[in-house]
């Protein structure tokens, strides 16, 4: 196992917990909480070795997971589609119209 991986099982096995139980009530959803703990992680795998060197790595892995979140839930927000556009409104014919066309 090479070190890059060591320490990305390292902060997994260290915060993963964490982070999950955020995702958990953040989503109220047990399998996109999961889904976004994978994400959340992957993102630090394509950091390297950076986040390691990190004064708290948690906080970052919880703001990378709360922005993941986010993404999701704007996703999911059910988008209000206009019903038909507005008639025009009815208007009652003037008689002296009437007689002008005549004219």
């Amino acid at each position: 196992m090479d070190q890059r991986q060591d320490s990305l099982e390292g902060l997994y096995r260290r915060h993963g917990p964490a982070v999950l139980a955020y995702l958990r009530a953040r989503c109220r959803d047990r399998q996109a909480a999961d889904d976004l703990l994978q994400d959340t992680f992957v993102q630090a795998a394509d950091q390297g070795e950076g986040i390691a060197a990190l004064r708290s790595p948690r906080a970052w892995l919880i703001a990378v997971a709360r922005n993941l979140s986010l993404m999701l839930l704007r996703r999911r927000r059910p988008v209000e589609l206009a019903d038909d556009p507005p008639s025009r409104p009815q208007v009652a014919a003037d008689p002296r119209l009437d007689q002008m066309r005549q004219a």
